[in-house]
């Protein structure tokens, strides 16, 4: 199992990373470790904002390449705007995918 995720940037909010695991609460620790030398280390700490399981590493693949866009991560963004009412819009956006 794996999950697809969207972490977003406490100390820069406008910044958002998509990413996929198989260990979430790991990777975003790695994320946010002092010793990350990653693109992530400068905007530092993240939140999870969603995330969605895959069933296999190749599915994960492809919907992280989506995301990774300009075009995936705006889509996320008005899915969130558009929909003020939802429960949990973050999740729910991946909810809305399926």
């Amino acid at each position: 199992m794996y999950f697809v995720y969207f972490l977003r940037s406490e100390s820069n909010p406008r910044k958002i990373y998509a990413g996929y695991t198989n260990s979430l609460d790991r990777r975003v620790g790695e994320h946010n470790h002092p010793d990350n030398t990653g693109w992530t280390k400068q905007f530092q700490p993240w939140r999870i904002e969603a995330y969605v399981l895959a069933d296999t590493e190749e599915t994960a693949e492809i919907v992280e390449a989506y995301f990774k866009n300009s075009a995936g991560k705006e889509k996320f963004e008005n899915f969130i705007q558009d929909n003020p009412h939802h429960p949990n819009p973050k999740q729910g956006f991946f909810d809305a995918l399926v």
